[in-house]
């Protein structure tokens, strides 16, 4: 799934950094790919729209699994509930 999404997600790298070569981009993929937590949606999510959405955020949310948008208030909630937690 993460590297469908991140096939989803590479034309916005592409379109914010136009002059990283293609070699840097397969680079910061797979350093993605061995970096991803293994849980932790809510965090992703919320560190997605904190404290403003993302450039093209909406775009990467378009393309994650129907699901995922589906309970995106719920993540939502979740993050800022940790986030408060920590005093943040």
């Amino acid at each position: 799934m993460l590297l469908k999404h991140l096939d989803s997600g590479e034309p916005v790298l592409r379109e914010l950094f136009p002059q990283v070569p293609d070699a840097e981009l397969l680079r910061l993929r797979a350093a993605i790919v061995a970096g991803a937590p293994r849980s932790g949606p809510d965090l992703v999510m919320g560190l997605l729209h904190d404290p403003v959405p993302a450039p093209g955020a909406e775009r990467l949310m378009s393309n994650f699994p129907a699901p995922v948008r589906w309970i995106r208030p719920l993540l939502l909630k979740r993050y800022r509930t940790q986030k408060s937690a920590l005093g943040q």
